[in-house]
């Protein structure tokens, strides 16, 4: 028996979130207001955009740690959202209001919005940083399926489950669901014929479109809405491929299947279970008023689901389903052979009528030839030539910032040194200008004061030539006396106030004495 690798080409029919355990972080996004559109980046990058200053601020707003400081980084993000460069994924207009919202609140009102405000990521590639469907997610698609399959083929007795006690069913059904399909495999985990099956990731054909929604969960019985998230999501018409490989035993391998899983089987089996739950859900939308998924036409087409909320009954075992219900209120739970709620898509957060929802992870695999899987490689190939450019081109603006902040950096040093060396030289003059007045006379100072030259506006500036110099007059020596008053003639000859009569008693009086000291008629 050799290996046999059959290659598939996945198309979403419905909006698909495969969960990763990652959220979109406020320094790892922004919302472009124009185009409407989140732009995901690396932090890094979006940091080597940023000038010295601007990089500081958001320095100081993440070394402060607290719930204030996510909103005050949110606004930092919004305002420079230009310098963003990566990944765009769409956003309603619903999402967009929602945004403003919470980041045009008071920080009281943002403590509580935030815990809400979060946006789930679908699973990706690290180092292409694209969605990927991983193998993990098809291969557990495919194995619901072949045990409904091989169940209803041979129909085992339904378990009386009514001596558990409720908190006891989970750990109860999970022990039989492991025993259940320990006989319709044929063995224990060394015999698992599913260990001889591997499924790669399917990685998509072209550019994938996606979108932030809203998960929102409605009752069966009255409609009651209630939201779970943000989702990212990959948008219907997207196309992924890979591979489906089944293997044959190791040489001398003891561990082998007992009933082993053919393609022709994985193939029935898919057709058979998801066609059924696909009828059974669409009974359930029509019912609450939600438009069906609509399926490729093709008989080739081979109907599959996955990702987070696909619902609890595609990956079950039909005939012994006990589904975990937990009643609002703290009401005790309890176990259902069916789901109470289905998980719908929507652009809103509060969405009030069904218009516009959707069920979500529905995908459907379709057998590539070899002509197919040659363009789907060339258009791969393709896709990976063009990102090189692109990062050939970042790489290069991210050299050129670079050069750009470092010749910023210099010439900011540069005239760092020269404020530096024109302090240092204004503070030495200022020295020497210092020892000069203090070199100065008394006498000197007093004209200087008079005359109100630099010297002393700088190191005499409160000093008034009337208050504070005319009363030393009168008991100065002679040659003190005359230069005095040959200083408060020349000053009040340049202010006009020498030339003055007899009504102006207090300056005439003044000039008198001037023109006594000085002999003048």
């Amino acid at each position: 028996m050799k290996a046999e690798t059959v290659h598939f080409q996945i198309t979403l029919v419905s909006p698909l979130h495969i969960g990763c355990g990652e959220e979109y972080e406020p320094m790892g996004f922004v919302v472009d207001e124009k185009n409407r559109e989140l732009v995901t980046f690396q932090p890094a990058d979006f940091l080597s955009r940023l000038s010295s200053n601007e990089l500081e601020r958001y320095s100081t707003i993440c070394q402060q740690g607290s719930i204030d400081s996510i909103l005050d980084l949110y606004k930092f993000m919004r305002q420079h959202s230009e310098l963003a460069h990566g990944t765009r994924i769409g956003i309603s207009e619903e999402f967009y209001n929602h945004y403003n919202h919470v980041l045009d609140k008071d920080r009281n009102k943002f403590r509580k919005e935030f815990q809400n405000f979060k946006i789930q990521r679908t699973f990706f590639n690290r180092i292409e940083r694209e969605p990927v469907i991983p193998g993990s997610s098809i291969k557990g698609a495919i194995r619901t399926a072949v045990l409904n399959y091989r169940e209803s083929r041979n129909p085992g007795k339904k378990k009386n489950y009514s001596g558990v006690r409720p908190w006891e069913m989970g750990r109860v059904t999970a022990t039989e669901s492991r025993n259940r399909q320990k006989i319709l495999l044929g063995g224990t985990f060394s015999t698992d014929p599913f260990r001889l099956i591997k499924v790669s990731d399917f990685v998509p054909v072209e550019e994938v479109r996606r979108t932030i929604k809203y998960a929102v969960s409605f009752s069966k019985k009255n409609g009651e809405k209630k939201l779970d998230a943000m989702q990212e999501v990959i948008e219907q018409g997207s196309r992924f491929w890979g591979s489906i490989t089944i293997l044959p035993p190791p040489p001398g391998y003891k561990n082998v299947p007992k009933d082993p899983i053919t393609s022709a089987e994985i193939i029935n089996a898919l057709r058979q279970f998801y066609t059924s739950e696909k009828e059974r859900e669409d009974v359930t939308l029509q019912q609450i008023g939600v438009n069906p998924v609509n399926f490729i036409s093709g008989h080739d087409a081979i109907p599959l689901r996955i990702g987070k909320h696909s619902g609890a009954e595609s990956v079950t075992i039909m005939g012994h389903r006990q589904i975990k219900v937990s009643p609002p209120k703290l009401k005790e739970a309890f176990y259902k052979d069916t789901a109470t709620t289905i998980w719908l898509s929507s652009n809103r957060k509060n969405p009030g009528s069904m218009t516009g929802l959707e069920a979500m992870g529905w995908v459907q695999l379709l057998p590539m030839s070899d002509v197919e899987l040659k363009q789907c490689i060339k258009l791969r190939t393709e896709v990976k030539r063009q990102r090189e450019a692109e990062r050939v081109l970042e790489q290069a603006e991210k050299k050129r910032l670079k050069a750009k902040r470092k010749a910023e950096a210099e010439a900011a040093e540069q005239q760092r040194v020269k404020e530096e060396e024109k302090v240092a030289e204004e503070q030495a003059y200022l020295e020497k200008q210092r020892r000069q007045w203090k070199k100065m006379s008394e006498k000197e100072q007093d004209i200087a004061i008079i005359q109100g030259n630099s010297l002393a506006k700088k190191f005499a500036p409160t000093k008034d030539p009337v208050r504070d110099i005319w009363p030393k007059l009168e008991r100065a020596s002679q040659e003190h006396q005359k230069a005095l008053a040959n200083a408060f003639m020349t000053l009040w000859q340049q202010e006009n106030k020498w030339n003055v009569n007899k009504k102006k008693k207090k300056q005439y009086a003044k000039v008198s004495r001037i023109k006594d000291i000085l002999g003048l008629d």
